[in-house]
């Protein structure tokens, strides 16, 4: 039987928050539930401040966004495999490959244990140690400008994001003498972005050019679809329709959603307007929706405080 728990978040203001739903279950629960799945979200309420409106956004829900999570946890896992080899140190009991949504994400709320709707009477939980992913790129430089490379002590680290472009500087260019060394030196890389930049594009595959099979001789009948092939034909069109439809994906293979800042996909809203004739506070339902990574950004306007209500599946889907 599946487990549904409830978590009560206080919503402070108008503005963006990040919830992260392996971190708050591993709260709650008193137990690691790790990030790397898709959770389930079977729906909540909001007890809004009148007039205020409220988004619920996640990564986009694709093959490609777990793909491409799936391609930095197997990069994270090799890198850290490494270093184990290399030293005496072992894993750390609670060990996780996390990722944060976006380059926004920096924070996120902290559920509660009980509250009323006035904020002075929150109980938040206790929260242990939570951290992001970070992996570290070794710097190649030249110090003294006599071509002799050494590992600059000032490693280049960085954290990871599902929805977005990297941030930093990026690629780093200096020069010693007639020599460049090239260097990166991110703050943050979006792993969607990173997949899409790693791969070839997709061809157009060879059109068929056999002929289409023509069955001559037979009586002529009514139905178009019975006497399609009763016409001995050089099959020209055909072929050339053959030729020109569906040779192309039946998406945009250059573009791929989440690579690209702002990209967030929106699973779901209220909206307690004034217009419609409440003046007070009033409870709105969240529908249901999944989050990969249990990552979900709550963006509220018009907001004067609110409480958020979700119960979430407790088993999530591995990615």
């Amino acid at each position: 039987m599946a487990t549904v728990k409830r978590l009560v978040y206080r919503i402070p203001g108008t503005g963006d928050n990040t919830i992260d739903l392996a971190k708050d279950l591993s709260i709650v629960c008193r137990k690691l539930h790790r990030q790397k799945m898709t959770y389930t979200i079977l729906g909540g309420q909001v007890l809004e401040s009148a007039g205020s409106t409220f988004y619920f956004k996640t990564a986009p829900h694709t093959w490609t966004t777990n793909v491409a999570i799936r391609r930095a946890f197997n990069i994270w896992r090799k890198a850290n495999r490494e270093v184990y080899k290399k030293s005496n140190i072992k894993s750390p009991k609670w060990s996780d490959f996390k990722l944060r949504l976006d380059g926004r994400h920096t924070t996120n709320l902290t559920p509660m244990m009980d509250t009323t709707e006035g904020a002075g009477n929150d109980v938040p939980y206790s929260e242990g140690e939570w951290n992001y992913s970070t992996l570290v790129q070794p710097k190649l430089i030249d110090p003294d400008d006599d071509g002799g490379l050494e590992f600059d002590a000032d490693a280049d680290n960085w954290d990871m994001h599902i929805v977005g472009q990297h941030t930093g500087s990026g690629l780093i260019t200096t020069t010693h003498g007639a020599r460049q060394d090239f260097y990166q030196n991110y703050a943050r890389v979006g792993v969607i972005n990173s997949w899409y930049y790693s791969r070839s594009l997709p061809f157009t595959a060879d059109p068929n050019n056999s002929p289409v099979g023509i069955n001559p001789g037979e009586s002529a009948r009514v139905d178009p679809l019975s006497t399609l092939f009763d016409v001995d034909d050089d099959d020209s069109e055909m072929i050339s329709i053959i030729e020109s439809e569906n040779d192309q994906a039946p998406y945009d293979y250059e573009n791929v959603p989440g690579m690209n800042d702002n990209e967030l996909q929106l699973v779901a809203f209220t909206d307690n307007s004034q217009s419609g004739g409440n003046s007070g506070s009033d409870v709105q339902i969240v529908p249901g929706f999944q989050a990969p990574c249990g990552l979900v950004r709550v963006s509220s306007a018009d907001n004067n405080g609110a409480l958020l209500m979700l119960d979430v599946l407790v088993e999530g889907e591995r990615i």
